[in-house]
């Protein structure tokens, strides 16, 4: 299954300047924390993800910041960019707290990884919606889900009443 997601020239830029400063470091974590081999694999992904962005950066014009490119990216590059992601705000944010880091420019980078990983999280519920509809989500899954459901639908009936 392929996830679609529309990026700009900055937030494509934001994440190839950032995924390219922590290469080393991710290749160490996968390393340590699946093993030389699959940590090869994940390694690999990571850098698919990152020649992806790439390639369409470079497509793009210069001053051209209103374009988005709508990335696909497979099942295993977008769980990738998502975790990236995930993780290196959190990090980046504690980091930039415990430094007393807080100029304009650091807060632009911050919001604009803040408006990326809303993208990815809002591909994220759409993905695992469509799972679920399409029987691919754990029974677990499906039972909080419906449960949720069930609730918010007895919440709107007593409203009514």
């Amino acid at each position: 299954m392929q996830v679609e997601i529309p990026f700009n020239r900055l937030e494509i830029a934001c994440l190839i300047l950032h995924m390219y400063s922590m290469r080393d470091s991710i290749k160490k974590v996968l390393k340590s924390n699946y093993g030389k081999v699959s940590g090869k694999n994940h390694l690999k992904t990571y850098d698919e993800v990152k020649q992806i962005l790439k390639y369409e950066f470079e497509l793009l014009e210069e001053d051209d910041n209103e374009t988005k490119v709508l990335f696909l990216f497979e099942e295993n590059e977008f769980e990738m960019l998502n975790s990236f992601v995930d993780i290196y705000i959190e990090k980046l944010s504690a980091f930039m707290k415990e430094a007393k880091m807080n100029s304009a420019e650091d807060k632009e980078q911050m919001d604009l990884l803040q408006q990326i990983k809303e993208k990815i999280d809002q591909e994220k519920a759409l993905k695992v919606n469509s799972e679920l509809f399409e029987g691919e989500v754990k029974d677990e899954d499906k039972g909080q889900y419906f449960l949720d459901v069930k609730e918010r639908n007895q919440k709107e009936k007593a409203i009514n009443v």
